[in-house]
This record gives C-alpha cells, structure tokens and sequence, in this order.
C-alpha cells in the first residue's frame, strides 16, 4: 500500500491528485450560415466551458473573415490562432 492508500474494510481508498491531471480542451465548430445564431450558440458554448470557438467552412464561406474579426471581437480568449 503506498502513500495514496488508504485501507478502509474490504476496499482500498485511492486519493487522486488532481492538480497534476490535464483536462482535454473542448472545441465547437459554429457552422452556421447566420453571424447572429453563430454569436448566439458562441455564447452558449462559452457558457457552458468550451475552451475554443472555431468559425466552421459554412461561417466563413457565408462572410468570410467578417466572420473570424466578429468573433474575435466578442471572443478574444476563446479563438486560437492558426
């Protein structure tokens, strides 16, 4: 039994140290045709803890880099650069 052990009855404990876990980034694509429900499903991504926003081939087909700069503008933190 090491360190992280603990023996309670007929189970071992483990304990996890979280603080060296690293968590994958999620990504959602906004491939929508509107920069109104791209903005508005944006904002629900990051709501709920996305870590990247992407403007998808339809975003950018529809508005090109208008597309990417409203984004960027609303979202700087959340687009990576490629």
């Amino acid at each position: 039994m090491n360190r992280n052990t603990t023996k309670t009855g007929k189970f071992d404990m483990v304990r996890i140290d979280l603080d060296h876990l690293q968590f994958p980034v999620v990504q959602v694509s906004l491939d929508l045709t509107s920069i109104g429900e791209a903005l508005a499903a944006a904002v629900v991504a990051v709501e709920a803890g996305v870590g990247w926003l992407e403007a998808g081939t339809p975003r950018l087909l529809a508005e090109g880099t208008h597309a990417v700069r409203a984004l960027r503008e609303r979202f700087p933190k959340y687009l990576r650069p490629q």
